[in-house]
């Protein structure tokens, strides 16, 4: 199914949920999202999304996402196991109340700066499996609720000390699976709230001192299967609440 046609939505009463996953559907349908639309013909019919929480279209093979109109009590939105490359810096603009979004499982390979920057109400933020290479500084700046990030199984080689500055109430950080080798000692520095962090599976060689000391209600750190030789006793003093640390994959790890 390449677009689902606008009379579907004819016959029902107002969404909640609406769910066209593994339907191989190529692009979001204009006249489902879009209000600005020359296309759009039944206004009757977007009206009933008008009150929507969720979303679901993943498993199709939509390749790019442009700007979305008319969701404004949208929640969740699952855009994952796609074939996004470039999403639109105004794709997700009018999406204020949204919580969750999944991107993972597609081709991203940039994101924008701006293209997060009015969802001040994420909770939960998912873009494992792309081909990220580089985050901007500005990338998460305005997520200030958010709860979970997910970064994993990109192609990350380098962290910008600023990225997580903004994110005071991050719960969980997934960064595993990338190509990352040196972290900046301020990069998690106001992460306060940090219960998991995740650094396995990179190619990180050296971990200075004072790189967790602001971390301290973590509980779970994983630093496995990376290049670490030294660590300094000093790294983990101010984790009293660290229950499970993992540094298993380091075959050359001894302690200054």
């Amino acid at each position: 199914m390449n677009s689902p046609k606008i009379g579907t939505l004819k016959t029902f009463g107002p969404l909640k949920f609406l769910d066209l996953h593994d339907n191989n559907l190529t692009v979001i349908p204009k006249w489902m999202f879009n209000m600005k639309s020359n296309t759009f013909q039944d206004k009757g019919s977007t009206q009933k999304l008008k009150y929507i929480k969720r979303i679901d279209l993943s498993y199709n093979n939509i390749m790019e996402i442009l700007e979305i109109f008319n969701l404004y009590e949208l929640q969740t939105l699952n855009l994952s196991f796609n074939e996004l490359k470039v999403i639109n810096p105004k794709a997700f603009e009018n999406l204020s109340k949204i919580q969750t979004l999944n991107l993972w499982y597609n081709e991203i390979e940039v994101l924008h700066p701006n293209v997060f920057e009015n969802l001040s109400e994420l909770r939960l933020l998912n873009l494992s499996k792309n081909q990220i290479e580089v985050l901007h500084p500005k990338t998460f700046k305005n997520l200030s609720e958010l709860l979970e990030l997910n970064l994993s199984s990109n192609k990350i080689s380098s962290i910008n000390q600023k990225i997580f500055e903004n994110l005071s109430k991050l719960r969980l950080l997934n960064l595993s699976r990338n190509e990352i080798e040196v972290i900046n000692p301020k990069t998690f520095e106001n992460l306060s709230e940090l219960q998991r962090l995740d650094l396995s599976n990179n190619e990180i060689k050296v971990i200075d001192p004072k790189t967790f000391e602001n971390l301290s209600k973590l509980q779970k750190l994983y630093l496995s299967n990376n290049e670490i030789k030294v660590i300094d006793p000093k790294t983990f003093e101010n984790l009293s609440k660290l229950q499970t640390l993992r540094l298993n994959g380091n075959p050359n790890l001894s302690k200054s």
